[in-house]
């Protein structure tokens, strides 16, 4: 009997799992469907369907599924759009047709741009037209039906995919595309299920296959697994379960790596996103991201609107709660501040950016904040930092309305995300009370590669060598200035990442909820010496995956 096919593939939530393969399909519309739908009913039943998933998933936390659907709502409305489907349709070709072709040139437009940022906006383009598709056919995608334990297998999903799911139903995540930041990634890791990206050959390999293994530890599909994988894996999966009990205990201890405190804070992005935090035991809020008060509405949040959810937060914890000021611009978009379009909003007017240009918007958001009037616990930190000059513009902003308002300034800290910040981080550290890395961006502008752009994926990994250096520079500046540097992206809750950031020198992990016991067990378990040892070796390898070929051996 043949060996059980094995598909090597990127881990992206650790776990193991047995399942049937389920794969989400859309509807097929053929081209000549008869409907008695006009374009303009099906862009707007479909735009309130999308808008309609946005508004469940926020209310779950899923915050990011929702920003995202909300722009996919905009897209299937867009003017030029409908103009183009009008103007097919009145030369003759059936609406379905009409639309696919409408879709598909928009697509290829944005495609050809040769941009990462549009590459990804195509992908979203070709996600409305399925919707718009399902639309036109009358049907209503509802819930995903899925058996317990389903494999959900794909090319990529989108967030309309993942929030019709049932992730209690969900065994495993495995997907063709996508990388350690990908939407699959996000949410697995978010859900505490197991997943794994960039498996070539994934969809071919298991078409009439009944069983599949996912193991997100190793990164690895089995289709069809013999009886000797599926006794190892059942072993390996015990092993787990008793490690996760192990890790259950560490809930609300502090921990330490080689004598010194690490902080295990939680990235938040609402009032209930803090319930989680705390049901966790997170030693305080590494990253409070309030652009999400801002998002999915009208109008901006009231100053006095912004001061309570900040003090909510502030108030379930003694360890500080680090609030990141508006964020606003790149994958993220707000229509009510009429921001001008950019040809790539990653590159372009963000972060701190855009609130120094917008002054009112910055002054009431900082007025909130100083309203919380507890300088001892909370922390304000800038986003998309690229200068000293910047930084010192938003912090004299910062005094300045503190001054009027007769207050103390809380202590503001750089998120180093900008590879000028960390090139820069010893002139940084003069002025500020901390450093916070946010490797989602921060990869992403080393590698030059779109942390959206689904087959980009492979290169949004931390462990690359390049970002590493820049971690290494960024601590090193901190120590000298005596302040402390954290981690907030997504890899501070990565095993192997943990283990290269604490051997570096950082000092808090801010990670979602779900992860805070994995993270502080982990920590517990390291051997310092080793640890900082491959830690100082790994930034002079070639490539991310030597990296973690160096680091396997310490993990637990």
């Amino acid at each position: 009997m043949p060996a059980p096919l094995r598909i090597p593939a990127h881990p992206a939530s650790e776990g193991l799992a047995f399942g049937p393969p389920v794969r989400p399909g859309g509807v097929d519309v053929p081209d000549d469907l008869t409907t008695d739908v006009s374009f303009a009913d099906a862009a707007a039943a479909t735009a309130a369907r999308l808008l309609g998933l946005a508004d469940a998933a926020r209310g779950d936390g899923r915050t990011e599924e929702a920003d995202v659907l909300e722009a996919y709502g905009l897209i299937a409305e867009d003017p030029a759009l409908a103009k183009d489907v009008d103007a097919r349709t009145a030369a003759g070709t059936p609406l379905v047709r009409a639309v696919r072709d409408a879709i598909a040139a928009m697509s290829a437009t944005f495609a050809a741009m040769d941009d990462a940022y549009f590459a990804q906006r195509a992908e979203d383009v070709r996600g409305v037209g399925r919707e718009l598709l399902t639309t036109l056919a009358g049907a209503a995608p509802d819930a995903l039906p899925l058996p317990d334990g389903a494999i959900i297998v794909a090319d990529d999903l989108t967030p309309a995919d993942t929030v019709r799911m049932d992730l209690t139903r969900v065994g495993a995540f495995a997907t063709e595309r996508g990388g350690p930041t990908s939407h699959t990634a996000i949410v697995a890791r978010a859900a505490g299920i197991p997943a794994v990206v960039g498996a070539t050959g994934l969809l071919a390999a298991v078409d009439g296959s009944t069983l599949l293994m996912v193991d997100g530890h190793d990164g690895v599909v089995v289709v069809d697994p013999d009886g000797d994988v599926v006794a190892d894996a059942e072993l390996r999966m015990g092993a787990h379960k008793e490690r996760e009990v192990a890790r259950r205990r560490y809930r609300g201890r502090a921990v330490t790596f080689d004598g010194q405190r690490v902080l295990v804070a939680a990235n938040v992005g609402s009032v209930e996103e803090v319930a989680d935090a705390v049901e966790a035991g997170s030693d305080g809020v590494g990253l409070f991201r309030s652009e999400f008060l801002f998002l999915g509405r009208d109008e901006a949040p009231s100053t006095a609107e912004q001061s309570a959810a900040y003090r909510t937060a502030v108030e379930a914890f003694e360890d500080p709660t680090i609030v990141r000021t508006l964020d606003i611009g790149g994958d993220k978009e707000v229509p009510y501040l009429q921001l001008p379009s950019e040809q790539n909003p990653f590159l372009g007017v963000r972060g701190l950016r855009l609130c120094l240009q917008r002054p009112e918007l910055f002054d009431a958001q900082l007025d909130a904040l100083l309203t919380v009037d507890a300088p001892d616990r909370l922390r304000v930190m800038f986003p998309m930092v690229a200068t000293p000059a910047e930084f010192a513009a938003g912090r004299e902003r910062l005094l300045a309305r503190a001054r009027a308002l007769g207050v103390a300034a809380p202590p503001v800290g750089v998120m180093v995300e900008t590879t000028s910040a960390a090139l820069l981080a010893p002139h940084l550290a003069e002025q500020a009370a901390f450093f916070s890395i946010g490797t989602n961006d921060l990869t992403q502008y080393v590698t030059s590669a779109d942390r959206t752009h689904g087959d980009l994926g492979a290169l949004q990994d931390p462990a690359n060598p390049a970002v590493l250096e820049l971690i290494r520079r960024t601590v090193t500046a901190g120590g000298a200035a005596g302040i402390p540097t954290g981690v907030c992206g997504e890899a501070a809750g990565d095993p192997a990442m943990v283990a290269l950031l604490v051997g570096l020198g950082v000092e808090e992990l801010s990670v979602a909820p779900v992860r805070t016991d994995l993270v502080r067990w982990l920590v517990d378990q390291l051997d310092p010496a080793r640890v900082r040892d491959v830690a100082t070796r790994a930034v002079g390898l070639p490539d991310a995956e030597a990296v973690r070929e160096l680091v396997a051996p310490l993990l637990p």
